[in-house]
């Protein structure tokens, strides 16, 4: 098989696959012993990972914002879609059309991944990424709907699969992590643009600091976390709008690529769908600090709104993975207090540090509804899709 056909294959795989198996997942492609797959067809195919992580479905944005309309940064100015007022209400039912769109993309974008690790040829880099996406893809998953399967590179199309308890699930997403920090690729400090806009190893390490923090492994979360900020790569930013010095990973599109997140967060959309910063989040902001650089203020019929402006409305698409204050904040928790005393300094803030994650990283892949879960706050998890338990007899909540 050529490998111009292999490619096609797999991408003509990957758009039609049926979603007929007991896990609604879509076929795998095959590989040809005589395809002759180099290490170059491998990049292409890290690159699909990319692009499905970044346009995860034809609503990609209902993917990325999801667990912002769980949580409470959100205000909705005006809300067209009674699917995204039940989501903010806690009430979705398990016949949610959306919920389709929420679930089965997310594996679609695992198969890929699990497509690449199976690569012989594949560079301990290019299998990085691949274990790093497929990390972040359940831990998408279990943001929003808990307890689900954990999908590998052994698994055999038409098996049912169980989901795995929260405590499971997350053991399989760090071990996926621990890999990929330990075989990623560096982050070369001479390309950032280049750099956070791939799996490297320190955003592998940033994400598992993150989860070992849900775990409630505070102490190994960090010390992954200390192995990012002292590893001299990032730096705060003393004016927040101007990050790239604290970037770790994004995944980096065009508007061409439709994301719409900030467009959704921003006065363009008033009429449709519209969501500003919250009145209490807008309120941690005292003084001089720097995160007021952060919001824009919007007057509409006499009424105040604040948006965030991490999102672009007109220039890129790209989603934020993890930065550096996140890490500092883990650190902190950790019971490293000159963390905080250091990060404070720089945003010109004395929040609690509960606040400090609240302010500082609202709006960024789900991290608040995360925090909320595990302040014991709220424990609301969506339900699986109707679609999803009628073909898969083992999907039950563990």
């Amino acid at each position: 098989m050529k490998k111009s056909t292999y490619i096609l294959l797999l991408v003509f795989s990957l758009m039609f696959a049926s979603c007929e198996s007991e896990l609604d997942l879509p076929s795998q492609a095959s590989i040809n012993a005589e395809s002759n797959t180099t290490v170059k067809d491998v990049d292409a195919m890290v690159i699909g990972i990319y692009n499905k992580m970044l346009k995860v479905s034809n609503y990609e944005y209902m993917n990325h914002m999801f667990p912002m309309f769980l949580a409470d940064n959100l205000k909705g100015i005006s809300v067209a879609w009674f699917q995204i007022n039940n989501a903010m209400k806690h009430e979705v039912p398990s016949g949610d059309i959306l919920l389709n769109y929420m679930y089965y993309p997310q594996y679609e974008a695992i198969n890929r991944c699990n497509n690449v690790i199976k690569q012989e040829v594949a560079t301990p880099a290019q299998k990085s990424a691949a274990y790093y996406c497929r990390a972040l893809s359940h831990l998408r998953l279990y943001d929003v709907f808990g307890a689900v399967p954990f999908i590998k590179e052994d698994y055999v199309i038409d098996t049912p699969v169980a989901p795995l308890t929260d405590a499971q699930l997350l053991e399989a997403i760090a071990e996926d992590l621990r890999f990929a920090s330990e075989h990623g690729a560096d982050f070369d400090t001479s390309d950032r643009a280049e750099s956070y806009s791939g799996v490297t190893k320190f955003a592998a390490k940033a994400l598992l600091a993150r989860v070992y923090r849900l775990q409630g492994k505070i102490a190994d979360a960090g010390k992954v976390a200390e192995e990012v900020i002292t590893s001299g790569k990032f730096e705060l930013a003393s004016n927040p709008a101007e990050n790239l010095g604290e970037m770790i990973f994004q995944f980096t599109g065009t508007i061409k690529d439709g994301s719409r997140i900030g467009n959704l967060m921003s006065i363009g959309t008033y009429g449709w769908n519209c969501f500003s910063a919250s009145d209490d989040l807008v309120a941690l902001i005292q003084g001089d600090d720097t995160r007021s650089n952060v919001f824009n203020k919007e007057v509409k019929n006499g009424n105040e709104y604040f948006f965030p402006t991490k999102y672009k409305t007109n220039i890129d698409a790209s989603v934020i993975i993890s930065r550096l204050s996140e890490m500092y904040l883990i650190s902190a928790e950790a019971g490293n207090a000159n963390r905080l005393t250091e990060f404070q300094a720089v945003r010109k803030s004395s929040l609690s540090l509960e606040n400090e994650r609240r302010l500082e990283l609202c709006f960024e892949a789900g991290i608040r509804w995360e925090d909320i879960k595990l302040s014991g706050k709220d424990d609301y998890t969506l339900p699986y899709p109707d679609a999803a338990t009628s073909s898969n007899p083992l999907l039950k909540r563990p």
